[in-house]
């Protein structure tokens, strides 16, 4: 009886989860169909640097926007957020569609974090549900959604959200394989993003 309740939740979560994921897919669909604007054309679209693997060290030595066309001192170390558009355009090249869609699919993994989260701190899942249902069809994220350079929000988010899980795992079972895989998911968050650095403040 115990294990086919745990199949049932197992079940009733997957369908949960199904529904977060077609939620945030439904109302972000449509940019799958928007070109490249703003600091796209820019950081993307006219970016010879992405266009080469050769040119992957030079993003872990130069500010994000040391390494376009145009120059400026930014302040903003994202190496990895470069990296990003490198790993689409050797699959996409300049088509922006699958820009758009690792977009859509971090966004709708956040939307999967947030659920595991919320559910591991309130363990209920009305609460967990329309917290994750809720953040995934907000329109305030439709410019991090919809603006390919504004994912450098939707990826920080999905992997400090994965440390922030793995701390609360590491915590209740006390095995270091969490604290490690956290550990690691933080440093490339704040290799995505600086705001990650309010980590240790939230867990604290």
């Amino acid at each position: 009886i115990y294990r086919s309740e745990r199949i049932d939740m197992q079940v009733q979560k997957g369908i949960l989860i199904t529904i977060i994921i077609l939620a945030s897919v439904i109302v972000y669909s449509n940019t799958l169909f928007s070109d490249f604007v703003w600091d796209d054309t820019a950081l993307i679209a006219n970016n010879p640097y992405i266009k080469s693997w050769k040119f992957l060290p030079k993003f872990f030595i130069q500010d994000i926007w040391n390494i376009g066309p145009q120059t400026m001192s930014s302040g903003y170390y994202r190496p990895l957020l470069a990296a990003s558009f490198m790993l689409d355009y050797f699959i996409w090249h300049t088509r922006p569609f699958g820009y758009h869609l690792t977009n859509l699919i971090f966004h709708s993994l956040v939307g999967i974090l947030i659920f595991l989260l919320v559910e591991s701190l309130f363990k209920d899942k009305f609460i967990s549900f329309s917290s994750a249902l809720l953040f995934s069809v907000h329109p305030i994220h439709t410019e991090a959604v919809s603006f390919i350079s504004g994912r450098v929000d939707v990826i920080s988010l999905a992997l400090f959200l994965v440390s922030l899980i793995l701390v609360f795992k590491y915590i209740s079972h006390k095995k270091i394989i969490f604290y490690l895989c956290s550990l690691f998911s933080f440093l490339i968050s704040l290799l995505i993003k600086e705001m990650a650095v309010t980590l240790p403040l939230i867990i604290i």
